[in-house]
């Protein structure tokens, strides 16, 4: 699946909207201001400049007091609710957030950013359905939003539904011909259905690997006293089985050869990943998605010294190659994906 929005993008994209919104809106602030001027203090703030001030301070609690009491006078005052939802991002309090962005899409329906951001908040609660639902209002409104239809590819490869993903990506394709993240996923899901059409009907070959984060150590010389110049790095993995069928898990991954997508060079990469969990004594068993969410998973490689962990990193989840992993022992395969 895609990487979700960081923090503060997602912050970014809430200020966005209401700086939007008091763009429209600045002449009537200032018109009434005029008005006013001679029966109160030029000192005298309205609640959406107050809680601004309060946000830009980093007072997100008393901001969001501030925004709660201007709510309830006026449950439409689309500031109130993007500023409030500014607070939560910055705190990211996602479960908040949401239920901020629904409003919006209340009060303006039309409005493809906000159902935009209503799916961006529901792909960082790990919520495919709920995020799909919203990409797809967003097409409604907005038939050539940039990015919808790869992240509706996305949603609906982590739902299991990979050949409806293939669609999405084409559909985004025709609108932006040259996105590689678009054009690596689709090859990616391609061939992970190709090589399932060609294994016995007992191999399950669906297992895909997206990188949370890593971490290295220092390689302990012990295990393999032969290599003194390396390490181990740890990656932090979440696995997604996309088949309808358990899949099997050893603890040795080994690593296949990658090809490149413009020039289909193939090179050797690593020779095995190791999962690295004492309680995975017994084979690891993945259920499908639609029966449990994906799991996460360690794994760790032994890399160089002279290379750096985010060289070594985009190495292995460069949208530009294929990467494929294969556990000998139960013939399953596994594609990793940036």
């Amino acid at each position: 699946m895609s990487t979700p929005a960081p923090k503060d993008e997602i912050t970014a994209l809430v200020m966005r909207s209401a700086h939007e919104l008091a763009t429209r809106s600045s002449l009537v602030v200032r018109g009434l201001r005029d008005i006013t001027n001679g029966f109160q203090e030029q000192s005298v703030k309205t609640p959406e400049e107050h809680a601004q001030q309060l946000f830009n301070q980093g007072r997100f609690e008393e901001a969001v007091s501030i925004c709660n009491t201007g709510l309830k006078a006026n449950p439409k005052d689309e500031c109130l609710w993007l500023i409030k939802g500014m607070c939560f991002s910055r705190q990211e309090k996602y479960d908040e957030l949401l239920r901020c962005a629904i409003p919006l899409t209340e009060i303006d329906p039309n409005n493809a950013r906000y159902w935009f951001l209503a799916a961006q908040v529901a792909h960082r609660l790990n919520n495919p359905d709920e995020e799909l639902n919203f990409w797809r209002r967003v097409l409604e409104i907005d038939p050539d939003f940039k990015r919808a239809w790869a992240a509706i590819g996305d949603c609906l490869l982590v739902l299991g539904n990979p050949e409806d993903a293939v669609q999405a990506f084409d559909s985004e394709l025709k609108l932006n011909p040259s996105d590689d993240y678009c054009l690596s996923r689709r090859e990616t899901v391609l061939a992970v259905m190709s090589k399932k059409e060609h294994q016995p009907k007992d191999r399950t070959t669906a297992l895909m690997v997206s990188l949370l984060g890593w971490y290295s150590d220092a390689f302990d010389g012990r295990q393999l006293a032969k290599y003194t110049e390396t390490r181990h790095l740890n990656l932090i993995c979440q696995i997604t089985n996309i088949s309808k069928n358990e899949c099997l898990l050893g603890k040795e991954i080994s690593m296949s050869r990658r090809r490149t997508k413009e020039t289909g060079e193939m090179t050797w990469f690593a020779d095995a990943l190791i999962l690295e969990d004492n309680c995975f004594k017994l084979p690891l068993r993945i259920a499908p998605y639609s029966e449990v969410d994906p799991i996460e998973v360690e794994l760790t490689w032994t890399c160089p010294l002279d290379k750096t962990d985010p060289d070594c990193v985009e190495e292995l989840f460069d949208m530009s190659w294929e990467t494929v992993g294969r556990d000998d022992q139960f013939g399953t395969l596994i594609t990793f994906v940036g």
